[in-house]
């Protein structure tokens, strides 16, 4: 709570020392936000200005320069159709793993690291063929290479205790 003066010349003095913070504090923001508003104002004008330019210089070109400029770079082409299709593939396998069970997912990673397979064409081998525990089993003690012992050893233990499939 403020405490007022109970002199009446002395309450004139707090009000006035209350409106002049208030008018520095406006005049402050002023003070910053006027150049920025001229600022932008002038690089409205200037973006104006050189669209206006491009369009006259472009409507100047002979429709074969036009067509020509809008060329696409070959192996820009081919690189992007490559890339697209990659994505395609990436996204085809992601909904294909999203309903595999971990079973399924173990056996999938074991056969991809004794054939050195594609992923997408293992995913279709798994979600297609009939697994039984024990083929499964045999698949992950192939997977025992130095990196992947703890891997099978997870995978072995999971089909053991009947956790999988």
């Amino acid at each position: 709570m403020v405490r007022r003066p109970a002199d009446p010349e002395e309450e004139l003095r707090w009000m006035s020392q209350e409106v002049r913070g208030y008018v520095e504090a406006v005049l402050n923001s002023l003070a910053a936000n006027v150049p920025k508003a001229v600022v932008l104002c002038q690089v409205e004008k200037a973006k104006e200005d050189m669209l206006n330019q491009l369009y006259s210089s472009v409507s100047a070109q002979s429709t074969a320069r036009i067509e020509e400029l809008l060329q696409e770079d070959q192996n820009v082409k081919r690189r992007r159709e490559r890339y697209q299709k990659q994505s395609s593939l990436l996204s085809k396998l992601t909904r294909q793993l999203r309903f595999m069970t971990t079973g399924q997912l173990l056996l999938l990673i074991g056969r991809m690291v004794v054939q050195k397979a594609a992923p997408s064409q293992m995913v279709h081998q798994v979600m297609t063929g009939e697994q039984h525990l024990m083929q499964l089993q045999m698949v992950l003690w192939t997977m025992v290479r130095p990196g992947l012992h703890l891997m099978a050893a997870v995978g072995i233990t999971m089909i053991q205790h009947r956790m999988v499939i």
